[in-house]
């Protein structure tokens, strides 16, 4: 038998291993309602903490032995180093006993304490329930969170090992904060239940900040129950400050238009609240903003153009005020990314500039303030992108380094603070970008490399972000494109590899994704255009099938995105490549055909678009080329 495990799997069993390694007293309870998963983990942890020098134990409770339950468990637990507890949901789901069996337990709840080795217990849904309602005191005094696991029959556990770091994150200052966190919101949420409080209150006082805890710590599963359990208090919110912190949460769960949707109801409360548009609070800017770039997973922030505009008026109108300013810059800067995206690139050049111009008058007036410095940063280097964009590479690499620079001292000052590390290696990849274009490859590779060390050391320390995981793959992919051009193949296809390694599990993580998708379909196209230039075309067709798979459900998905329709142009121009270096030249001509027919599409929607007059080009030439040597043959 087979099982399919959770993507969150590796995680959950470094909390296992962590706990049963540490030498400590107390006990915890795993929850999984499929035997033979209990026993595979078992079996692993027994074999892992072997490795380690520690003798693990699993254990059977007799519940009908004259021997008490926690005789047998003081007894079994002075033979090891550490005790798993394999059966407590056949103990309590027993019908006419099982109640009186687990009151047993819980006054014995100080005694399992003083066995002094930490004890594992795991129990299936049912009796999870039933320890939480009828033996809450020896829930609430258990050492550690309870830990869930989920699983059908359909693929190996061997095929989801605990992944490196895991076992870093689960050691720092930021995992026992919220850990500590998450239990005394748990307890207090019990409490508050049993002395009857209003639902409102449970909901916003304790509910929702456990939520949120539970989504920081990637416990997606937790975090989902608790908003359905308080579903008609979601519903019925009225408060902008707990739909906003709501959308937070439902973002961490990648519902991306329920998150929206929120803050959309929170801004239309400041709105009715404020009446009119100028006197609207920093809150309303900040909500508008995170729709926006929330809205950029599924593609669709270039249809909010006329709202920020409308905004940057109101905040242009009204500089004196303190906030106005800044906030003018980060709107500035979401014009030019909407007009960027749209391929408007002189505009977004202009929107940028203004944004630039105000991040700088600000932190002049402000100099001490590292959040300002860190705006300055960013707009240096969309300036530099939009440049580069325009081919003027000198210039984007100048803004490039400003950028770097503040980049530099800022990590320099807050060695710890993830955010400017990860501003940091950003800057190291677009002055990579730079030079790479520029031809410098050398140097470039110098600036990739310091960028993908930092963040293999970032997602190291929090195995649970999938932006920190992300930005692996992409310096692994910029290293493989780096060498791709230096015509070192084999190296250019590890990377890929690598990259491609990542991608999936990022997908299969969080299928809803449009970005994570797309990151796995460019993926499988850079290796297939790597095994292409090797020679080695069936498996470059196979990545190129597997792009197009792709590329076909995103654009299906998403129809009027530029960035997707091209995306699939290109899948079928690929395999039309390989189809005709495999003389299936009618084939390879009606994919090239339907890639045409794309690009054309896109050009006339977006007539200055140098990318697609180069697409269209390409393509028509590619199709004569195929048109002449079919007539040829036919002459001769």
């Amino acid at each position: 038998m087979n099982i399919a495990l959770e993507d969150n799997f590796d995680f959950s069993y470094y909390q296992l291993q962590i706990f049963l390694s540490e030498g400590e007293q107390g006990y915890m309870f795993c929850r999984a309602d499929n035997q033979y998963l209990i026993s595979r983990i078992n079996e692993n942890l027994r074999r892992d903490l072997h490795e380690k020098g520690i003798d693990c134990s699993v254990l059977f409770l007799k519940a009908e032995s004259d021997v008490p339950l926690l005789a047998q468990i003081e007894q079994a637990a002075a033979q090891c180093d550490c005790l798993i507890v394999g059966n407590l949901s056949e103990i309590v789901n027993t019908p006419e006993n099982g109640l009186r069996w687990l009151t047993q337990l819980n006054f014995a709840r100080e005694a399992l304490w003083a066995i002094g080795r930490p004890i594992l217990f795991w129990a299936d849904e049912r009796s999870m329930h039933l320890i939480i309602n009828h033996a809450y005191d020896l829930y609430s005094q258990r050492r550690q969170m309870t830990v869930h696991f989920t699983g059908t029959a359909d693929m190996e556990v061997a095929a989801k090992l605990p992944r490196e770091g895991w076992e870093q994150f689960l050691a720092s200052e930021e995992y026992k904060e919220l850990q500590a966190e998450i239990t005394l919101l748990e307890r207090r949420l019990h409490g508050a239940k049993e002395k009857g409080y209003p639902e409102a209150r449970l909901f916003a006082e304790i509910a929702l900040p456990l939520a949120r805890r539970y989504a920081r710590l990637g416990l997606g599963e937790d975090a989902r129950k608790l908003l359905v359990e308080y579903e008609s208090q979601t519903e019925e919110a009225d408060d902008p400050d707990v739909l906003q912190e709501l959308g937070q949460v439902y973002y961490s769960l990648h519902d991306y238009p329920q998150a929206i949707s929120l803050l959309r109801r929170a801004n239309e409360l400041l709105e009715m609240e404020y009446g009119n548009r100028t006197e609207y609070p920093l809150q309303w800017y900040d909500n508008l903003r995170y729709i926006v770039e929330w809205s950029e997973e599924t593609g669709r922030s270039t249809t909010l153009l006329g709202e920020i505009q409308a905004a940057a008026s109101v905040l242009e109108a009204d500089e004196g005020t303190e906030w106005k300013l800044p906030a003018l810059s980060v709107f500035r800067n979401l014009q030019g990314d909407i007009a960027r995206g749209k391929g408007q690139l002189q505009d977004a050049r202009t929107y940028y500039e203004q944004g630039l111009k105000i991040s700088e008058q600000v932190n002049r007036a402000n100099p001490h303030s590292e959040q300002l410095q860190r705006d300055l940063g960013v707009s240096f280097n969309k300036l530099g992108d939009t440049l580069a964009a325009l081919g003027q590479l000198s210039a984007a690499k100048n803004y490039y380094e400003e950028g770097l620079n503040i980049r530099e001292q800022l990590s320099r000052a807050n060695p710890n603070s993830e955010q400017f590390q990860r501003d940091l290696t950003v800057s190291y990849d677009r002055l990579g970008n730079s030079l790479a274009a520029l031809g410098q490859l050398t140097e470039a590779k110098g600036y990739y490399e310091q960028g993908l060390k930092i963040r293999e050391q970032l997602s190291r320390a929090n195995p649970n972000s999938e932006l920190l995981q992300r930005d692996v793959g992409v310096s692994l992919n910029k290293l493989g494109n780096l060498f791709a051009a230096l015509g070192q193949l084999s190296n250019a296809k590890r990377y890929y590899e690598q990259g491609l390694k990542i991608s999936e599990q990022l997908s299969r993580a969080n299928p809803h994704s449009e970005r994570l998708h797309r990151d796995l379909g460019v993926s499988f196209i850079k290796l297939g255009n790597t095994l292409d230039a090797l020679g080695h075309f069936k498996e470059a067709k196979g990545y190129y099938e597997q792009a197009l798979k792709v590329s076909q459900q995103l654009s299906g998905v998403n129809p009027h995105s530029e960035q997707l329709q091209r995306d699939l142009a290109v899948s079928f121009f690929r395999l039309a490549n390989i189809l005709v270096k495999e003389k299936a030249m009618e084939s390879g001509l009606g994919f090239y055909t339907k890639a045409l027919e794309i690009f054309k599409n896109l050009l006339q929607a977006n007539p200055h678009s140098q990318q697609l007059k180069n697409d269209v080009a390409s393509t028509e030439s590619k199709i004569k080329s195929l048109s002449e040597a079919d007539n040829s043959a036919s002459e001769s």
